[in-house]
């Protein structure tokens, strides 16, 4: 009801994606922690390639989770499990990176980065200029 929307277009598809809600902010972190702390708990003898693996699945479930909160709120759906595995299994890599950011700074998780482009002709503000 109060929590902030935007469209997210990735190639020729787009969709809503809103913002997290408080409790959703601390399950996302509760759900970071959980599955980093399985990650780490991978046996030493692995390869680095099936240690890379592991890395990158871990880095889909985290932006699947993420994502799949966002698209709850929009398409008014309880299940976030079934929704959880439809974005897992349906989108790609770099689309769920890039939902995922969009869905951080929609909820105020992260600072946009500012292109040098937009920062370019501004002076640096310090204690003597506000």
């Amino acid at each position: 009801m109060f929590l902030k929307t935007d469209t997210f277009t990735y190639g020729d598809h787009s969709t809503v994606l809103s913002e997290l809600s408080a409790l959703q902010r601390v399950d996302y972190l509760m759900f970071i922690q959980s599955r980093t702390a399985e990650y780490d708990a991978l046996p030493e003898a692995l390869t680095e390639q099936e240690r890379q693996a592991a890395f990158m699945q871990m880095g889909v479930d985290i932006n699947a989770w993420l994502v799949s909160r966002a698209l709850c709120e929009s398409k008014k759906e309880d299940d976030a499990r079934h929704l959880y595995d439809a974005v897992r299994a349906q989108w790609s890599f770099d689309a769920l990176g890039l939902a995922a950011d969009k869905v951080l700074t929609l909820s105020g998780m992260v600072v946009p980065v500012a292109d040098d482009a937009d920062t370019s002709g501004q002076e640096a503000l310090t204690p003597e200029k506000p």
